[in-house]
Parts: C-alpha cells; sequence; structure tokens
C-alpha cells in the first residue's frame, strides 16, 4: 500500500472516531436532562 492510500484510510478512521465521539456527547446530554426531568417528577 502506498503512503498516500494509508493517510486516507487514517484520515477516515480519524473522522469517524470524531463522529462517534460527537454522538457520545450529544447521548450524555441527553441523558442528563432526562435525569433532571425525572428528578423533577
Amino acid at each position: 500500500i502506498d503512503i498516500e492510500e494509508q493517510k486516507m484510510k487514517l484520515a477516515e478512521r480519524q473522522l469517524a472516531y470524531c463522529r462517534a465521539q460527537a454522538e457520545i456527547e450529544k447521548l450524555e446530554l441527553e441523558n442528563i436532562k432526562l435525569r433532571k426531568e425525572l428528578e423533577n417528577n
């Protein structure tokens, strides 16, 4: 495999990781919001 192809694969993996991290953060925020709502009831 040439270096350019490896760079592309690495970039794709980093992008996928960033997206996953963003998704996790979003879910955690929703979780906190739901917990607060439950506590208020």
